[in-house]
């Protein structure tokens, strides 16, 4: 026992510290192992349920399926990005104005009609109603404006427009991409 007390107590300490190490290590082995029973059990157990041969030719037939599916989906996404393209050339915003152009005619029978692409591009369509003439206008839109002078209401059709987005993205999960003026 005296031998004990004169060894260096930082000695001991290492020791104690090493045998706390090599105990975590040895639990950790027992349940490693019993994972690893667990795993050959299943392991076995798939190779007995395909014992005539077939299971090499089911995975091959698996990573086959899986490859060509990986490839129709890039095709999808590259169609998907070519419709995309397209569409944001297309009119998705739409609106109407009605309005009186003049104070002798009621019924709000002139119209201002704003038709725009993903862009703001596209034109602004004014039929102006009067007792004694109609007539029709149509002005170029490009960004969301006109090198034409427009008219209050054309400009209200245009914002309108703007705010309205009847196109659906396929890159920002279904939400419009109209964005608020």
């Amino acid at each position: 026992m005296d031998w004990f007390l004169s060894v260096d107590p930082i000695l001991l300490s290492f020791i104690a510290a090493l045998f706390i190490f090599l105990l975590v290590v040895f639990v950790m082995l027992l349940f490693s192992r019993t994972e690893i029973k667990e795993l050959k059990y299943r392991y076995d157990s798939l190779i007995d349920y395909f014992s005539d041969g077939e299971s090499i030719d089911l995975l091959q037939a698996c990573v086959d399926m899986l490859r060509e599916l990986d490839f129709d989906r890039r095709v999808k996404e590259k169609d998907i990005s070519e419709l995309y393209n397209l569409l944001s050339g297309c009119i998705q915003k739409v609106a109407i104005l009605r309005y009186n152009a003049f104070n002798d005619v009621g019924s709000d029978l002139s119209y201002s009609i704003a038709l725009l692409d993903d862009d703001d591009n596209g034109v602004v369509i004014s039929g102006l109603y009067g007792r004694e003439i109609s007539t029709t206008y149509a002005k170029p839109i490009e960004s969301g404006r006109s090198q034409y002078i427009l008219t209050s209401e054309e400009e209200e059709s245009i914002l309108l427009a703007r705010k309205k987005h009847i196109g659906r993205s396929y890159y920002d999960g279904g939400q419009d991409k109209g964005e608020d003026v």
